[in-house]
């Protein structure tokens, strides 16, 4: 089963560079977080990944989880996506989904959902302001926590992942290394986050080009030692294992 969380404008380069030699060749799932270009631009490009009959319409129309703010976006920029999706009988050969909505208010507790025997809870977050971003838990015996784009983090939200089971990976957004960002935490509020919820292990992601990868790795190794907060910076292609 593979799941794709989010399909930004570069996504037909990640197929090359990564899916191909991990021998990647259907998306199953798609969660978008969001509706900005980093999120949805190379969803055009999923049309590579289905097979279609002979009256156009796909096989296999790919389960899509994201929040109606989201599904209107994709209705104005790809409206001939969203129509051939909806349409019984499209007449063209384009990316075909199936949509779900899921609720952004991050003052009502997330429902969580199932794909394939797999229980995923939505997080709203804030990404500057009041625009949403939905952020992902999921896994039981060992849980994930991926943010990709975060300024805050409601309380209800920050509650739902304290009462949680203790989280094993924590993927989290971080902008800049030495200053804040109206819409993306900086290094110092990953830290506190990463301080409060404890996780095992966090990965950054997201990051700007102040961080040098070495450099900044080996500073974060230092709060291993003094805290015991294992940091380090993502990197396109990282592999992680993990018992769901």
């Amino acid at each position: 089963m593979n799941i794709l969380f989010d399909i930004g404008k570069t996504f037909r380069d990640s197929v090359l560079r990564t899916f191909i030699p991990l021998g990647i060749s259907t998306i199953d799932y798609l969660l978008l977080s969001h509706d900005h270009a980093d999120a949805i631009m190379g969803i055009d490009d999923l049309r590579d990944f289905q097979t279609f009959d002979d009256t156009l319409v796909a096989k296999y129309k790919i389960p899509t989880f994201l929040s109606r703010v989201t599904y209107n976006c994709l209705k104005s920029k790809f409206d001939y996506i969203v129509d051939a999706s909806e349409d019984p009988k499209p007449n063209r050969r384009v990316t075909q989904l199936k949509f779900h909505f899921l609720e952004e208010d991050p003052t009502i507790l997330p429902q969580p959902f199932t794909i394939s025997n797999l229980k995923i809870t939505p997080l709203p977050v804030f990404h500057g302001g009041n625009y949403i971003c939905l952020g992902f838990m999921f896994g039981v015996e060992q849980r994930i926590v991926y943010i990709s784009d975060v300024s805050s983090i409601p309380p209800l939200i920050k509650n739902l992942i304290n009462e949680s089971k203790p989280i094993y990976y924590l993927i989290i957004d971080a902008l800049y290394k030495s200053k804040s960002h109206y819409s993306h935490f900086g290094l110092s509020q990953v830290l506190e986050t990463v301080r409060e919820f404890r996780p095992r292990k966090t990965y950054l992601v997201g990051m700007y080009c102040e961080f040098d990868h070495e450099e900044t790795n080996a500073e974060l190794k230092e709060l291993h030692f003094k805290e015991n907060l294992d940091i380090e910076l993502a990197y396109d292609g990282l592999q992680l294992t993990a018992n769901l």
